[in-house]
């Protein structure tokens, strides 16, 4: 009924308006209605992981490729640091911490650095490989080509030729020559001299010519070696080493040089050896001028001419003829080669002290 006692009924309140929560709930089911779905966003992030799927990867094959990579990434790593520097707002701060810690540890980044490392340190190897390489290369064709060098300067013998007055004359014009081809003609003469070794009379007076050469650096050990033939080759066996040969090696000995002083004690050995065995008493005259030369020798600086020294009193101690004193003769050589030894030196005087001599003495056991 509109009207009761006169007055407008006005509509009830349960019918004309909602409550409280219907409203919530209608709410709820409109923003329900208006959410997608989990389906729906699913769906919806396939496209997107797919297309981060197909972006494709940094590709660094050159190694410039990958030193290109790091300058830019180092230059992303120098913004963020200056943007941290000069945030003032510590949130947002420790965000850009966050980014930079993140580039500075890019799995990207770190491998590169690593890679160009490796590279780096592998060319260097590689370098230093064909370095050594190389100067063993070098080294090799130096000695090839010095000794092709030694093959094309060595002096060509005559296998016929035979001694006599004009080839001596021709030899000493070689030793007496001076100029760019002295040293060349010089060699030819020692070579020659050499391989005309049996020739006695006209070689053994030319002995102190090779004794000259003896300090030279080119020619002084083919000299030597030309000496020791020379001395060997004598013939009688042992006539004319001690006039000759043991005067031209003694007076070398007086000289400065130190290589013609220690050659010269070499050439001896033959010498003795020569006179031990086919003339003793040759070599009984030689050895009081022998010994105290090289007595003075052994006192020397150098060791080559205190090791030359020693093997020559070894080899004048094995031929002593006394038999008291040949019982004594390596402690007296050692004794004359090392003078500075005083303990070994007075333990010999007093074993020779002590000696009985019952045979004679000749010159050459008392030298």
């Amino acid at each position: 009924l509109k009207f009761r006692f006169g007055r407008v009924l006005s509509p009830n309140p349960s019918i004309s308006k909602m409550s409280r929560f219907d409203k919530a709930a209608a709410k709820a089911g409109a923003a329900k209605a208006a959410a997608p779905s989990p389906a729906a966003k699913a769906a919806a992030a396939a496209p997107a992981a797919k297309a981060a799927a197909k972006a494709p990867a940094v590709q660094l094959v050159t190694l410039d490729d990958k030193k290109k990579f790091i300058l830019k990434h180092e230059m992303k790593i120098d913004d963020a640091k200056e943007a941290v520097g000069n945030e003032p707002n510590r949130a947002k701060k420790k965000e850009l911490e966050a980014t930079l810690k993140k580039l500075q540890q890019d799995e990207t980044y770190v491998k590169t650095i690593q890679e160009i490392k490796d590279i780096e340190a592998q060319a260097a190897r590689d370098a230093e490989r064909a370095a050594v390489n190389a100067k063993t290369t070098d080294k090799k064709s130096t000695k090839s080509s010095s000794k092709t060098a030694e093959k094309a300067d060595a002096p060509v013998l005559n296998p016929d030729e035979k001694a006599d007055d004009a080839v001596m004359a021709e030899i000493d014009a070689a030793f007496a020559a001076s100029g760019k081809d002295a040293a060349a003609a010089k060699a030819n003469a020692v070579a020659r001299l050499g391989a005309l070794a049996a020739a006695t009379p006209f070689v053994l007076p030319r002995l102190e010519k090779l004794v000259s050469l003896f300090a030279d650096s080119k020619l002084g050990a083919p000299a030597v070696k030309a000496a020791c033939t020379i001395v060997e080759a004598v013939q009688p066996a042992g006539h004319g080493v001690a006039a000759i040969a043991v005067p031209a090696l003694l007076a070398g000995m007086e000289d400065k040089k130190w290589k013609t002083k220690a050659s010269c004690i070499e050439v001896l050995s033959p010498c003795l050896r020569q006179m031990g065995e086919h003339t003793p008493a040759q070599l009984a005259s030689c050895l009081p001028l022998i010994v105290p030369k090289l007595a003075e020798a052994a006192l020397e600086v150098r060791a080559e001419i205190r090791t030359a020294t020693g093997a020559v009193l070894r080899e004048i101690g094995a031929l002593v003829a006394s038999p008291e004193i040949k019982k004594l003769s390596q402690e007296l050589v050692t004794a004359l080669a090392e003078p500075t030894n005083q303990k070994h030196t007075q333990s010999v005087l007093a074993k020779m002290g002590n000696q009985t001599f019952l045979s004679l003495i000749d010159p050459a056991s008392l030298s």
